[in-house]
């Protein structure tokens, strides 16, 4: 049975180090011009409605709207001093052995890694990721909230047209079954299987939280679509 998190890596990032890219993290919040404040409605699924098997009925979690909101600093403005580029180069073998299979340098640098920031009342709602694996490093914690959570009885729902499954994913939704969370201090890392299970950044409550979010390629040179760039980094 697959897992949420597939390799964890803890303490992987040096003290010093993580203050360095916090550090820049918050030089470049106080840029008006860099952070992008991603603020998005999306079902769980992130895909329109009519695009999972039969259409919905009503009550069907394809048809919930969930709200997430976050700010994003995109990795073509960290090319500099920035430690990311080297540490993405470092992750590569890393997180190619712990899914099984060859990954490539994301073609699209702004999409290589990218600094996530949530403050007070921003979150990640619960979702299905389209990409089969993710990565993120923790920088900073939030003093309340903020959590990284997913649905231990999730898997492979996602393809799901059986009314059972889709009341599980709608159950989630509700606040009827609560989430697993996920334990990291700042500095680790985790590999996670976010296309097979709901997950969510719970929202938060108090102080901020940081994470990077490392992307990878099945094949040499791809990309995401325009439009994918412009809902996450407001430009493509």
């Amino acid at each position: 049975m697959a897992r949420f998190v597939q390799t964890a890596l803890k303490a992987f990032v040096s003290r010093p180090a993580q203050r360095k890219m916090l550090a820049e993290c918050n030089e470049l919040l106080g840029a008006a011009e860099k952070p992008f404040y991603s603020k998005e409605h999306h079902n769980a699924y992130l895909a329109p409605p009519g695009d999972a098997g039969s259409p919905p009925a009503e009550g069907d979690p394809r048809t919930r709207l969930l709200r997430s909101k976050k700010r994003l600093i995109a990795g073509d403005l960290l090319l500099g001093h920035s430690l990311l580029p080297d540490l993405y180069t470092e992750l590569l073998p890393v997180v190619g052995s712990a899914v099984g299979k060859p990954l490539y340098p994301h073609g699209d640098v702004m999409n290589r890694f990218y600094y996530n920031v949530y403050d007070p009342d921003d979150q990640l709602a619960w979702h299905f990721d389209n990409s089969s694996f993710g990565v993120v490093l923790l920088l900073q914690a939030a003093d309340g909230g903020g959590l990284l959570q997913f649905g231990p009885d999730t898997e492979g729902l996602k393809d799901s047209d059986a009314p059972e499954a889709r009341g599980v994913v709608a159950d989630y939704l509700d606040g009827q079954r609560g989430g697993s969370t996920v334990e990291m201090q700042p500095g680790d890392v985790i590999v996670f299987n976010g296309a097979s299970y709901l997950h969510r950044v719970t929202p938060v409550k108090a102080g901020r939280r940081i994470n990077v979010i490392f992307c990878y390629g099945g094949a040499p040179d791809e990309r995401i679509e325009d439009d994918t760039k412009r809902q996450f980094f407001g430009r493509a």
